[in-house]
């Protein structure tokens, strides 16, 4: 599969806009020259429209670029906020009321999900206005993928059983270079839309046809419903999913300044360890003796470290290093019965998380915050899936993807647990799911 071209093109029109960071991708101040621009976005949006027909899952997991949701059956009037346009009055200091609900739908049925793979819904004609708010199809909260996982071990937080008759939609993304080339030329075409509307109209188009990454974080957002404005064509609420009043927030926000040094410190202690393995949810694959018998021998293992502040890596580091050392997985192994290497790893991850924990829940949003959930997402490939938390959420916009057969996309799929593969059908509009004929599967690692 062949991305030379989009990288090509997508650089040399990134290379027409300051970035505002050195480091990885961000929107830019551009340089003015529209007819360079224009010609280029023409050329990119040929070469991404090849490419993307020819982009399979696998390649997708492989490239950390494989997003998944539990579909539900979900058709409700909307409940949102009511709040600014500009994030700076957004999450200023003026308390947030209750939400309020909206004759407006929110749809998350698998009917929906192939609405808005149809460009006519975003664009009817011209300079008709679009009809994702009278049909509900907003963005919608996804998982990103982390490829050095079973797919199946990432669901619910990587934790709980899958139920047989759950459907999961896939949906791959483009690359981040893509996904920044559109961001730029999209904030620059709102921004000139009545001086280069011939711009602004094919940049609409794109939009139509791109399913797009919003917002990314390795932790859960706390994303919802905000009423920003009304349409200035029709008089209809204008709606984000995004962040509201308060959202979770990690370790690496206080590595990067957005929140004040010392919010996460993480102390072990004795009770911790205990608390760990008894409270898991859903609970440890253990009879209560075993879980006794394990907690105790692991609060022998680790107790050099009772009652001393560590930040949330140097704690995981520790604790990893303390339980992988030979002669205590020597003393684990003599356990009756012995530990399995996954209950081990999640009892790491359990103890890790009792001791203070790498993320929080209920932080004030700010507008830097925000900003960085933004840039996070037009960078989404670098995420370190895997060190901080197991996957990513991220909000999507779902729109129209190229390709046949195994190339195409959205993918319903369920899990066949016996032999740990997904089975790929497809949805009719009352969103019953069918089991595609001839057979189409996909492995739970597809690597």
């Amino acid at each position: 599969m062949n991305h030379e071209q989009c990288d090509f093109f997508g650089k040399a029109i990134l290379s027409q806009f300051k970035p505002k960071q050195v480091i990885g991708y961000s929107l830019g101040e551009f340089n003015n020259d529209w007819e360079n621009l224009k010609t280029l976005v023409e050329e990119w949006w040929k070469a991404y429209k090849v490419w993307e027909a020819q982009d399979t899952l696998a390649d997708a997991y492989k490239e950390q670029r494989l997003t998944v949701k539990g579909t539900s059956e979900m058709n409700l009037p909307i409940q949102a906020h009511t709040r600014s346009a500009n994030p700076s009055e957004r999450y200023g200091d003026t308390p947030w009321g209750d939400s309020t609900g909206f004759r407006t739908p929110i749809v998350k049925t698998n009917a929906s999900i192939m609405g808005r793979m149809n460009p006519k819904v975003f664009v009817p004609q011209k300079n008709a206005p679009s009809q994702k708010t009278e049909k509900g199809y907003h963005d919608l909260s996804a998982l990103l993928l982390n490829p050095n996982a079973d797919i199946s071990s990432q669901q619910y937080k990587g934790r709980g059983e899958i139920a047989p008759e759950q459907v999961y939609v896939f949906m791959p993304l483009s690359y981040a270079l893509d996904q920044a080339v559109f961001q730029n030329i999209n904030t620059l075409a709102k921004a000139y839309r009545d001086m280069h509307k011939d711009f602004y109209d094919k940049v609409r188009e794109f939009r139509s046809e791109m399913t797009r990454i919003k917002l990314a974080a390795e932790h859960d957002m706390a994303v919802n419903f905000v009423m920003v404005g009304n349409s200035p064509k029709t008089g209809a609420p204008k709606f984000k999913y995004t962040l509201i009043s308060e959202t979770d927030i990690s370790f690496r926000d206080e590595q990067a300044g957005l929140v004040p040094r010392g919010t996460f410190k993480n102390k072990l202690t004795a009770g911790r360890v205990e608390d760990a393995l008894s409270k898991a949810d859903p609970p440890l694959p253990l009879q209560g003796g075993d879980r006794i018998r394990l907690a105790n021998a692991l609060k022998e293992e680790l107790k050099s470290l009772f009652n001393k502040e560590f930040t949330p890596l140097e704690l995981q580091d520790k604790v990893n290093t303390l339980l992988s050392d030979r002669k205590a997985l020597e003393r684990l192994g003599k356990l009756k019965p012995p530990p399995l290497t996954e209950v081990l790893a999640r009892c790491k991850e359990l103890i890790v998380a009792n001791a203070g924990g790498k993320t929080k829940q209920n932080y004030r949003t700010t507008p830097g915050i925000l900003e960085a959930r933004q840039c996070a997402a037009i960078n989404f490939q670098s995420l370190v899936l895997g060190q901080m938390m197991r996957y990513a959420e991220v909000t999507i916009a779902y729109r129209q993807h190229s390709g046949e057969d195994e190339h195409s996309f959205p993918k319903f799929a369920r899990f066949d647990k016996q032999h740990s593969r997904w089975i790929v059908g497809t949805v009719d509009e009352q969103n019953i799911w069918t089991a595609k004929r001839p057979e189409e599967t996909f492995p739970d690692r597809p690597v």
